[in-house]
């Protein structure tokens, strides 16, 4: 399907739960490799909708077995909150946080910070291996995966929501600026009318 740009679509779900319906009918139930846990039910015998919730239930199912959130509890259970090495990373953020804060309204300071903020993300992966390989030097045990867990939730995680906040607000000082340009056209537009 190949669609043109401004095309509009109609879609009726009932005709594409029904066409999914009369699919499973004619090929028989997924194996359970493709449907997880529902793959004993006998779609055949299922109204559309129950075909639906079906498969949104077996995705949640896998979603859910998938985000581990007792493993995220557990990572923040095993740092060592007092050690000076995570105050000194928290103190860090919060220090970005305060001048994100202080440079809001200024647009040329918003996008010097977006830059530096996209450096140091950058080189996020380069400060976990040099992290793992002398993490005895500043801490008092290894947090440096190679999954990059804990550089990701206490450095470059922050530093990219603080990027994203940085970006919307960059973005509704040009709205405002864009608006007010439209604004002072049609008013030297009345002008010349007049």
């Amino acid at each position: 399907l190949i669609l043109k740009m401004g095309e509009v679509i109609d879609l009726d779900v009932s005709e594409i739960l029904e066409e999914a319906q009369a699919w499973l009918s004619e090929n028989g139930p997924l194996n359970s490799s493709e449907v997880g846990r529902t793959s004993n039910l006998d779609y055949t015998n299922m109204s559309a909708i129950d075909v639906a919730y079906s498969f949104a239930d077996n995705f949640l199912t896998s979603v859910q077995s998938s985000m581990r959130v007792d493993l995220i509890y557990d990572f923040f259970a095993s740092v060592t909150w007092s050690e000076p090495f995570i105050i000194a990373l928290l103190t860090f953020q919060c220090m970005l946080y305060s001048i994100g804060f202080a440079i809001r309204k200024n647009p040329n300071g918003i996008f010097a910070m977006m830059c530096i903020l996209m450096i140091l993300v950058f080189v996020s992966e380069r400060l976990n291996t040099y992290g793992g390989m002398h993490w005895q030097d500043f801490a008092t045990q290894n947090y440096f995966d190679s999954n990059g867990l804990f550089v990701f939730l206490f450095y470059a995680g922050p530093m990219l929501l603080l990027a994203h906040i940085l970006l919307i607000k960059l973005c509704v000082i040009i709205a405002k600026l864009a608006f007010k340009a439209q604004m002072l056209k049609k008013r030297a537009a009345d002008k010349k009318q007049s």
